[in-house]
């Protein structure tokens, strides 16, 4: 396995593990989530600095970035993750003058190698052993729901009101400017959710719908249960929910306190009345 080169050179890595509940330990899924770029202080200045003979910030845009990345693991002692390194391997190894970064790395003695040619051997080793992390699949494709929009919107509202509580409007301070520009962001935001949940709304209602509601006769309340109000499409689809509650309850139901009203739902106007007795 080419893994084992770093395990040669005695390059640290650390591996992804699944805990199995039955056995109480961890399983090793030979997958590499982060490593140390075994480099001596002398490969850093040559690799880091822009004096150093070895750095390749200025090249072109992609190695820009790849300098970046190594830049960041100098700044964190050596260690970096996977899709950090992942993602400086690639974009080296698609570059020109790293036709040296072989398998053949992997017989040589690492110590002797250039800095560079480190890079490349540790790369050619674990490459194929590097995890993936959620940050580097694909974007979650939009989930168009009435919930996923409900939530949204409720998370961009919160997000504005509290915002707003900071927030003096769009003068005063640079800051109040820079909030009073994110907070008509937010204004946007919220006017497209709520154009996305009134269309589905809209296609799920119908215009009317009529039937019974289950109420209290003193107090005109609906009847509620674990399920909503109590509505139902008919009367003796009403009676029998008053039927089977009262056998629930016991003796001290009282069915009599319940009357069944006729009721109709629209769409603009929610729940009222009907005109006709009650039961």
């Amino acid at each position: 396995m080419k893994i084992e080169a770093l395990d040669k050179w005695g390059i640290k890595y650390n591996v992804s593990t699944k805990y199995d509940q039955e056995t109480k330990t961890h399983e090793d899924l030979g997958l590499v989530k982060s490593l140390y770029l075994n480099l001596t202080p002398e490969d850093w200045v040559r690799l880091c600095t822009t004096e150093g003979d070895m750095y390749m910030g200025g090249c072109c845009a992609n190695m820009s970035v790849a300098q970046d990345i190594l830049n960041y693991a100098f700044r964190e002692s050596g260690w970096i993750d996977c899709a950090r390194f992942r993602e400086y391997g690639e974009l080296c190894s698609e570059h020109d003058g790293f036709e040296d970064w072989t398998e053949d790395l992997l017989e040589k003695n690492y110590t002797e190698l250039e800095p560079l040619l480190k890079l490349g051997y540790i790369w050619v080793a674990v490459n194929d052993k590097l995890a993936v992390q959620a940050k580097e699949l694909p974007e979650e494709v939009f989930d168009d729901s009435i919930g996923t929009i409900a939530r949204r919107l409720a998370r961009v509202a919160g997000i504005y009101g509290m915002g707003s509580i900071f927030n003096s409007g769009s003068s005063g301070t640079l800051i109040d400017k820079q909030k009073h520009g994110q907070n008509m962001v937010d204004i946007s935001t919220m006017f497209t959710l709520l154009r996305l949940l009134y269309d589905k709304l809209d296609d799920l209602s119908n215009d009317l719908w009529e039937g019974f509601a289950v109420r209290k006769k003193a107090t005109k309340k609906v009847a509620e249960n674990a399920f909503g109000l109590c509505l139902f499409p008919d009367r003796p689809t009403a009676l029998k929910y008053l039927e089977e509650t009262a056998k629930y309850e016991g003796k001290n139901y009282d069915v009599l306190a319940w009357e069944i009203s006729p009721c109709k739902v629209t769409k603009d106007g929610g729940l009222s009345w009907s005109e006709e007795d009650n039961e």
